[in-house]
């Protein structure tokens, strides 16, 4: 892949935004160039190819929805332990394993319950609803 500097920078911010203007302007383009970004820049094969790979690498990376469902829900249960440090003595410590506050457990149930859609501030209500006017009545006063 032989893509400039400028471009490669394009590319790294794009991943971080996905926002073309503001990627082409922090990797060093002119405005009337960034204006046109998706047209230009990202026409570019090699520029495209870079930017599939950097997403690539990204997606690899990031814990899907069933990893982060899976975590919250071992440490609502109390399955996950913390690491905390203890002394031991003489100026040395030690790693020792907690069970997981009860804190750290209702945080793990909320967030749950917000992706599971529990907590209902509002009702939402979904249909057609008549509404009839009887016309009796003045509003005016």
């Amino acid at each position: 892949m032989t893509l400039t500097l400028k471009r490669k920078n394009f590319c790294e911010q794009y991943v971080k935004t996905m926002d073309a203007y503001d990627a082409a302007i922090k990797a060093g383009y002119s405005e009337r160039t960034a204006k046109h970004a998706e047209e230009s820049i990202m026409q570019n094969v090699e520029v495209r190819a870079y930017l599939a790979e950097l997403l690539q690498k990204q997606k690899d990376g990031a814990a899907d929805e069933d990893e982060v469902l899976g975590y919250l829900s071992s440490v609502m249960r109390g399955k996950e332990k913390d690491e905390v440090l203890c002394r031991i003595g003489g100026g040395a410590q030690d790693v020792t394993e907690i069970d997981v506050s009860a804190k750290d457990r209702l945080k793990a149930a909320e967030l749950l319950g917000k992706r599971y859609n529990l907590f209902k501030d509002k009702v939402e209500v979904n249909g057609v609803t008549k509404i009839i006017f009887s016309g009796e009545g003045d509003l005016s006063e």
